[in-house]
């Protein structure tokens, strides 16, 4: 007898069958006719729900008659008390538990997704459906099916089956530990990389800037940096700007604090949009949606939707130093030479950079610009005009990249060889988790910690000395924040990164060392005393130049590849 056509498309899951199968998304088929027509027959799973590979290595019966899995399990499998996967749902104790549903011959997993969920059942023994919507407001709220919720994401996100502790075949530990296909690990290991969820939708010329997310305190650097260029293509092109968040919902108060700061508000404001990496909202999209990713995992998520020809992919960092060696620098270096992108580079140092350690596609598929730090200026700010003398550190201490430890050390060193005397100067942490600390003379930083945009401008006003360090080819934004308003400047040097004298006299570089970094804010103190003699005069570097300027190549660039002229 044939299963209700109704029961298949209840246990099928739209949002599982794009997310693990890329090649549905990539051909653009529509997930539930591809698994009537094809994928049933090719083995595919509906859903989380139902595994036919499973059930066939259970029902030796079933296998051997060559009848197709799902078709048996809604027919009379189920009502036989035979699972429809490894763990999560038990038709025998669902039956045994609910005898009405036995002796009406109702599937009982049909049973369960239709009213057994709502009434509270509970799929097995072990999984408690009252208690993870309880616990789980975000999924209650989303409307979202809970066993299929727990087993798609909930277990790589640690989240519990019950309140007893136990895992969803009675056990302590975690269902992690758990035989799973290779889609669903990998997904768990990597959520940034699950596929970006589209539907279809009319034709808008539109730019959609895919990023993590846009907040009060995270509307600095690179993702301020990819604002302001998607602002300045929309502006010139006439399309709409779409940001879309994947972590967080987007903070429109934020950004208008972001385009305050740097005096660009574009024209029209940007619509914004939340598709989690989780279950969540689809973007609705047309054959006119251009996307502007920002790091390699949006890259990569967007590229298993969206065509390559439409993805401009904005590179600010070698983003292989995220990670030791291993898959992850591997995936980000294939992001970054993807061969059918198009790459906007932050600085042309750091395209070179790249394109000498591998990255050899973006001889052609790469175009660079150099960022603007003019919000920064003040021409004519005369550093130590007060009484005591501010330092500013760039304090992080939990990003490895900052180099927190050396940096400490040296400002350390620094007091106990007498250039930072307390009663002359006043240190200044600015960052996230930094401990207390004490430093040899007794004396303790100033910590500042969460920093909107304004306040972190009206604080590098007041600092006549910076130190800010960065393992990268790239010279980082606080430097440059600080040399544009003015201060004295220690950074480090490191390999593939462009020397700066020509940006400020005021900036030193000096080795990624205790010592080095020691000798340079010495070195830098003598430099404020100087300075305290003369107004800041900005040098014409590129970085303090305007936005308009140093995009206007980039934007001419985008404007022809996508024929907007």
């Amino acid at each position: 007898m044939p299963e209700p056509v109704d029961d298949v498309q209840l246990v099928f899951d739209s949002a599982f069958y794009r997310e693990t199968y890329a090649d549905i998304v990539e051909a653009g088929l529509e997930p539930f006719n591809h698994f009537r027509d094809h994928g049933r027959a090719e083995g595919r799973q509906p859903s989380a729900l139902f595994d036919p590979t499973f059930y066939l290595e259970q029902n030796e019966d079933v296998a051997a008659a060559g009848i197709d899995p799902l078709a048996h399990f809604l027919t009379s499998g189920g009502a036989e008390g035979r699972d429809p996967i490894r763990a999560g749902f038990s038709s025998g104790w669902y039956l045994d538990r609910h005898p009405d549903v036995a002796s009406a011959g109702i599937n009982p997993l049909v049973h369960w997704l239709t009213d057994g969920v709502e009434l509270g059942y509970d799929p097995c023994s072990n999984f408690d459906t009252s208690w993870y919507l309880t616990h789980n407001a975000d999924v209650a709220g989303a409307g979202i099916n809970p066993l299929a919720h727990y087993l798609r994401h909930g277990v790589g996100e640690g989240r519990r089956p019950n309140g007893r502790g136990t895992t969803l075949t009675g056990s302590t530990g975690n269902d992690a530990e758990m035989p799973t296909n290779v889609s669903t690990l990998l997904s768990r290991r990597n959520p940034d990389l699950r596929v970006f969820r589209t539907i279809p939708g009319p034709a808008v010329p539109r730019i959609n800037l895919v990023t993590d997310s846009i907040g009060a305190d995270s509307l600095f650097g690179g993702v301020a940096t990819a604002v302001i260029v998607a602002s300045a293509w929309a502006e010139q092109t006439g399309r709409r700007l779409r940001i879309v968040t994947r972590h967080s919902s987007p903070d429109g108060a934020g950004l208008d604090n972001l385009f305050r700061t740097i005096g660009a508000r574009p024209s029209r404001q940007p619509e914004l949009a939340f598709v989690p990496i989780g279950p969540g909202d689809y973007l609705e999209t047309g054959d006119d949606d251009i996307f502007l990713t920002t790091s390699w995992w949006t890259t990569t998520s967007v590229l298993r939707t969206i065509p390559a020809d439409k993805v401009v992919y904005i590179l600010q960092e070698d983003e292989r130093a995220f990670y030791p060696t291993g898959g992850d620098s591997l995936a980000a270096a294939a992001a970054m030479n993807h061969p059918g992108l198009t790459v906007l580079v932050n600085t042309e140092g750091l395209r070179q950079h790249l394109m000498a350690t591998g990255i050899d596609n973006l001889s052609t598929t790469g175009i660079s610009f150099e960022p603007s730090f003019t919000p920064f200026l003040r021409p004519g700010r005369v550093v130590g005009a007060g009484g005591k003398r501010n330092l500013f550190f760039y304090a992080r201490p939990h990003n490895p990249r900052n180099l927190f430890d050396v940096g400490i050390a040296a400002i350390d060193a620094a007091i106990e060889g007498g250039h930072l005397p307390r009663e002359r100067w006043t240190v200044h942490f600015a960052g996230r988790g930094v401990p207390p600390i004490d430093f040899c003379d007794g004396s303790r930083p100033v910590l500042h910690d969460a920093l909107g945009w304004a306040e972190y401008r009206d604080l590098l006003g007041r600092m006549d000395l910076g130190v800010s360090l960065m393992a990268s080819p790239h010279p980082s934004y606080p430097p440059l924040d600080l040399a544009a308003s003015g201060s004295v400047v220690v950074t480090n040097s490191w390999p593939g990164k462009p020397e700066l004298i020509h940006v400020s006299s005021r900036l030193v570089t000096a080795p990624s060392t205790v010592d080095g970094l020691t000798e340079a804010i010495a070195k830098a103190t003598v430099l404020v005393e100087s300075a305290s003699r003369e107004p800041f005069d900005p040098s014409d570097a590129p970085y303090f130049r305007p936005w308009s300027d140093n995009l206007a190549d980039v934007v001419e660039h985008l404007v022809r590849r996508f024929g907007d002229v």
